[in-house]
């Protein structure tokens, strides 16, 4: 079985860290500042916000931090707050406490329930408004106290009542001295996700700003196994692990524990990979994974015979695997946007499956005027003699 393994420090992200570094000086003197750490699952989000917030209590600063729900779990409205706050009875002194409540400490249980009992049952927009002007006292004078460092995860599961707090807190927390951190799996924020329009006008009006983390380099992935072994590895293996996980730090976490012999995907890692396919509708699927057999420059006639989907249904699934950033476009062509995920779908395919879907593209590609192409097709469809006859055999 294989077992996972984690490097103890935080490799590279210099640059991001200092930026959060940044922020938290602008927040001693006096200023407010909301920034979003994106980035693809399993690149180190999570990582550099711990590390950041480990530093940060260790000079007397607060840090509360809570995550969101996935939806499909029906998240609570304001998941993530309540989540925050819940320790800060524990964070605070007494008289602190009562100072940051407030006289309005009742009117606080829908972010603070254990603190201040259960909400009002009515749900209308003056008692969503009253609350948020609440919120905004709230952490105004909790960042009064000292620094503070509001740390709120997985955005791309937010739920609408928390967007709304969120935008507002952005809005109006110009000089509270406070930092909101705000990560989210930016493969998991298309166009149409509520989380990229408010994202996308803070940023523009200059009430945010984003952090966007990408792979490690060669030399950071090589620094990366090497404080997991304790020994620096051969070039060949570090090469290897760049190569196949583009240097995502989790992918090569997993890659590693599997052990250097072993070349299929760990369960694990198959399953982040694939969950976000799942997801999607099933004709997005079949188009997924038709690329996935296809490879890299498939168009999109060729994508439409292999899966037979009609002209409509095609383009809504090639779309919606563009926008959720699971396939890129390559000139005229598509392919599938990262080579663990491919293996992924080409290994979550049933070898019956897998070999008709093969099938499909050597016919396809039979008057392309590809034969070493279309012999290799017919060869992986277990279609030997058409094979032979393609690579020129008598």
């Amino acid at each position: 079985m294989a077992r996972r393994v984690s490097c103890p420090t935080l490799i590279g992200r210099t640059a991001e860290l200092a930026r959060l570094d940044a922020a938290l000086a602008q927040a001693r003197d006096g200023s407010s500042v909301l920034l979003f750490v994106s980035g693809d699952a399993g690149i180190g989000k999570s990582r550099l916000v711990e590390t950041f917030t480990a530093r940060a209590r260790e000079n007397d600063v607060l840090v509360f931090s809570g995550a969101c729900l996935d939806l499909a779990e029906g998240a609570a409205p304001y998941a993530p707050f309540v989540a925050a706050l819940r320790p800060l009875a524990d964070e605070l002194s007494g008289d602190e406490l009562a100072h940051v409540l407030g006289e309005a400490r009742q009117e606080l249980g829908a972010l603070l329930p254990e603190l201040c009992g259960s909400p009002t049952s009515r749900h209308d927009r003056t008692e969503r408004g009253r609350l948020y002007e609440l919120a905004l006292g709230l952490f105004r004078r909790m960042a009064a106290l000292r620094p503070a460092v509001l740390v709120l995860e997985d955005l791309h599961w937010i739920d609408p009542a928390s967007a709304d707090l969120l935008a507002m807190l952005g809005g109006n927390l110009r000089h509270a001295g406070l930092v909101i951190i705000g990560t989210y799996r930016s493969d998991e924020v298309p166009r149409d996700h509520p989380l990229h329009n408010i994202a996308l006008e803070m940023e523009r009006s200059g009430r945010a700003e984003r952090i966007e983390l990408t792979g490690l380099s060669v030399e950071e992935v090589t620094a990366q196994v090497t404080g997991i072994l304790g020994t620096e590895p051969a070039t060949r293996q570090t090469r290897s692990l760049f190569d196949r996980s583009e240097g995502n730090p989790f992918f090569v976490e997993e890659l590693l524990a599997a052990g250097p012999t072993r070349t299929e995907l760990t369960a694990s890692l198959r399953d982040v990979l694939l969950t976000r396919v799942e997801r999607l509708a099933p004709a997005t699927g079949q188009v997924l994974r038709a690329v996935a057999i296809i490879g890299r420059g498939g168009d999109e006639e060729l994508i439409g015979t292999v899966t037979g989907l009609p002209a409509g249904e095609l383009e809504a699934a090639l779309q919606e695997a563009v926008s959720h950033r699971l396939l890129i476009v390559t000139g005229d062509g598509y392919d599938v946007r990262h080579a663990l995920l491919r293996e992924a779908l080409h290994a979550d395919l049933l070898p019956g499956r897998r070999n008709r879907l093969h099938l499909a593209v050597a016919e396809a590609l039979a008057d392309k005027n590809v034969p070493a192409e279309s012999a290799r097709r017919w060869y992986a469809a277990g279609h030997r003699p058409e094979a032979l006859a393609g690579f020129g055999a008598p």
